[in-house]
Formats: structure tokens, C-alpha cells, sequence
């Protein structure tokens, strides 16, 4: 991250989101010094929406769009809700009391003091 300087946009404990120039891709020829090894590389057109840790949104160049959400599984019922416009949507209102509301009757959560599960 170092070497990124202000060009890193957002990082977690396994990926850095940067905006590049290509000058600042860091490249390597050692184990572990490739981008695929530790470092997710994004060319977005548009910008990226995040609401904080594991939670954000973005586009690529390619038109393909990411949605990433803690918490919650965004398979294809989820993500016709929680997607990139709804998430750009969040970041960007004015009125904070603005929700989505997600309901998901087959999932399946377990409760870890009782030691069961809720269906």
C-alpha cells in the first residue's frame, strides 16, 4: 500500500482497491508478488460505492457490475433488491433513514449459545 500512495481507494485484510495509471501496478516476479495473489485490480468507469467495511459497489469498464454486502447472501432473489443502483442509492441519500428490506424465508441461521437452528 506503500507504493500505491493516494492512488488506494479502499483496502481490506485481502484486497486493495487503487486507482491505476499504469505506473503503479505492482508486478512482481516472486511467489506472491502477482496482483491475482493478493490484490483485487478494478478499471471502473463509474465510481465506487461504499458503505463501509466488506460493503460496496462498482462497475467495470466492461459494464459487469459487483455488489458485495456483509452479511447478507446475495443470490439472484437478494440481488434483484440489493444490487449496484440500490447501493449507490444508500451512499449517496440525504435522508439517512433510508432502508432496504431483505427478506429471505429459506435461509437457514444457527444460534451458537443455544446450539440450534432456526429455519
Amino acid at each position: 500500500m506503500d507504493k500505491l500512495g493516494d492512488a488506494v481507494l479502499d483496502h481490506d485484510t485481502d484486497s486493495i482497491i487503487y486507482a491505476s495509471n499504469d505506473k503503479n501496478d505492482p508486478h512482481g516476479n516472486f511467489l506472491g508478488s502477482s496482483p491475482t495473489n493478493w490484490m483485487v485490480k478494478l478499471f471502473l468507469t463509474s465510481p465506487l460505492f461504499t458503505g463501509g467495511p466488506k460493503n460496496y459497489a462498482y462497475r467495470t469498464s466492461k459494464g459487469k457490475t459487483c455488489c458485495k454486502v456483509r452479511g447478507f447472501a446475495l443470490n439472484f432473489k437478494n440481488s434483484q433488491t440489493l444490487n449496484f443502483d440500490s447501493i449507490k442509492h444508500l451512499v449517496c441519500a440525504l435522508d439517512q433513514n433510508d432502508t432496504i428490506s431483505i427478506h429471505d424465508a429459506a435461509k437457514i441461521t444457527r444460534d451458537g449459545k443455544k446450539r440450534s437452528y432456526q429455519y
